[in-house]
C-alpha cells in the first residue's frame, strides 16, 4: 500500500498555521519565489545554484558578496511578538564570522540575526529597542560541507531566545526586555547587506510569526531528511 505524505500533498498540517514565508530556493538564478506568501527574494550579485538538501539550493559565494533580500514590509521583523526562523545550511567554511539571516536597516538598527560566530558555533541575536542585543549559542558546532538544520525563535511570552541544530533540545536564554522592530529589510547571507557575508548553500528556509512546538520542530527536521513546502 502506498502511503501519501499529507504535508506534501495538501493535507492538514499545523506547520501552515501562522506561516509567513517558505522559500524552497531551487531556482538556478535570479529572484527566489516564496512558496507560501508574497516575499519574493531579490538576487544581489548573482546568487547561483547547487545540489540542495531537497532538490536544489541557493549557493552563495562569499568572495562575491552575494545575498538575497526582500524590502521592509515583509512581516519577518522582530518586535514584541513570537517568531521562528528555520532553514538548512551547508557552509563552505566555518572559520570566519558569517551572517546567514538577518532583519535590519543599517548600523545598529537591526531586529534579529543568525550567524556562524567565533568558536565555530551557530548563534542567534535579538536586538532591544535601545540598541543592545541578547544572544543564545547552539550546543552543536557548525560544520563545513555538511547539511545542518538550524532553527531559532523568540518567545515573547517568556522573553526567551531559542536555538537548535538538527532538532537537538532547544537551547534558550533571556532576551531583551523590549525587542526592536526597526522596519528594515530581510536578508539571507549578509549582515544588513554590508558585510559578514555567508559562503555556502541554503535550502528550505521558512519563517512563522509564532514559536513552533517540540513536535513541530521534530516534524520539520524529519529525521534529517528535511521537508519541502507543506502543501
Amino acid at each position: 500500500m502506498m502511503i501519501i505524505n499529507p504535508y506534501r500533498f495538501g493535507g492538514a498540517s499545523s506547520l501552515l498555521t501562522n506561516l509567513v514565508s517558505w522559500w524552497s530556493l531551487g531556482e538556478a538564478s535570479g529572484s527566489r519565489a516564496d512558496s507560501h506568501g508574497s516575499n519574493t527574494l531579490t538576487d544581489n550579485a548573482t546568487v547561483t545554484q547547487a545540489t540542495g538538501k531537497i532538490g536544489n539550493a541557493a549557493q552563495f559565494t562569499m568572495a562575491n558578496s552575494e545575498y538575497l533580500s526582500v524590502a521592509a514590509g515583509h512581516g519577518l521583523q522582530g518586535g514584541e511578538r513570537d517568531w521562528t526562523f528555520a532553514a538548512w545550511f551547508y557552509p563552505d567554511s566555518v572559520l570566519v564570522v558569517q551572517t546567514i539571516a538577518c532583519v535590519g536597516a543599517s548600523g545598529t538598527n537591526w531586529d534579529w540575526a543568525l550567524q556562524i560566530d567565533t568558536g565555530l558555533k551557530y548563534k542567534a541575536y535579538v536586538s532591544s529597542s535601545g540598541g543592545a542585543s541578547s544572544s543564545i549559542t547552539a550546543t552543536t558546532s557548525a560544520s563545513a560541507a555538511t547539511w545542518q538544520h538550524i532553527l531559532c525563535q523568540f518567545n515573547n511570552a517568556t522573553n526567551t531566545i531559542g536555538i537548535s541544530v538538527n532538532n537537538e533540545t532547544l537551547a534558550t536564554s533571556a532576551g531583551p526586555a523590549t525587542s526592536k522592530d526597526g522596519g528594515g529589510a530581510f536578508t539571507l547571507a549578509t549582515f544588513l547587506g554590508v558585510g559578514r557575508y555567508y559562503g555556502g548553500r541554503t535550502d528550505e528556509a521558512c519563517f512563522w510569526n509564532r514559536v513552533l512546538t517540540a513536535g513541530e520542530r521534530t516534524e520539520l527536521y524529519n529525521s534529517g531528511s528535511g521537508m519541502a513546502y507543506p502543501g
